[in-house]
């Protein structure tokens, strides 16, 4: 089957976890869905429906529990079928993950408020650089599109990942990594070429 010369995705942040809740850093850990989150569910099921109105086939998704949670539950509601992408996963935080931010704007104060201030300029120790997180997962979500034949997919990913593939995708420096999430409703969507897709995954394999 021919494939769209243009695709529609529609982008899903899963819901957060007890970590997120109580300020810890998450990272890359495998954690469920928040009780909390978990009640949400409905709500957020509508607001997809809404927004894809013509259905979708392939749910796109990240490792962790909490975003396979959130996609079975969409590809339930929509009939679609799941595929669990490894790369989209959230930003590796190192020595971090786990730690209550609190803890380390105390401890690390210097180091986490640069992260915090300009994440291009600093990383986690052990821990995984923006620019690498963003390569990581613009490249695994082209490599995944090139499977997907019909003209939209949702992806579900760790708002972190879904950041970065929005500032890629809207030429956002990363230094705005934060706000970008911060300004990311829990679901939209962009309608873009597949080329203008796949062009720049490889500007951002060049500069890796």
């Amino acid at each position: 089957m021919a494939k769209h010369p243009e695709v529609q995705l529609i982008f899903v942040q899963s819901g957060p976890t007890e970590w997120d809740e109580a300020g810890r850093l998450q990272g890359r850990n495998d954690l469920p869905l928040s009780a909390s989150a978990q009640a949400s569910l409905e709500a957020l099921l509508e607001e997809v429906v809404d927004v894809s109105p013509g259905g979708v086939r392939t749910i796109l998704s990240s490792p962790d529990e909490a975003s396979q949670r959130t996609a079975r539950a969409i590809a339930e509601e929509l009939g679609a079928r799941v595929r669990v992408v490894e790369d989209l996963a959230g930003i590796q935080c190192g020595l971090w993950e786990g730690r209550l931010e609190s803890e380390l704007a105390e401890r690390s104060p210097k180091a986490y408020r640069q992260w915090r201030l300009d994440p291009s300029s600093a990383s986690p120790p052990e821990g995984e650089s923006v620019a690498d997180a963003r390569h990581r997962v613009m490249s695994a979500l082209s490599r995944a599109l090139e499977k997907v034949t019909s003209g939209r997919a949702i992806v579900v990913a760790r708002p972190a990942s879904v950041g970065l593939i929005r500032g890629a995708i809207e030429g956002r420096p990363l230094a705005d990594l934060w706000e970008t999430i911060e300004d990311s409703p829990r679901v939209w969507s962009v309608t873009a070429p597949r080329a203008e897709l796949r062009e720049l995954s490889q500007e951002l394999d060049a500069s890796a």
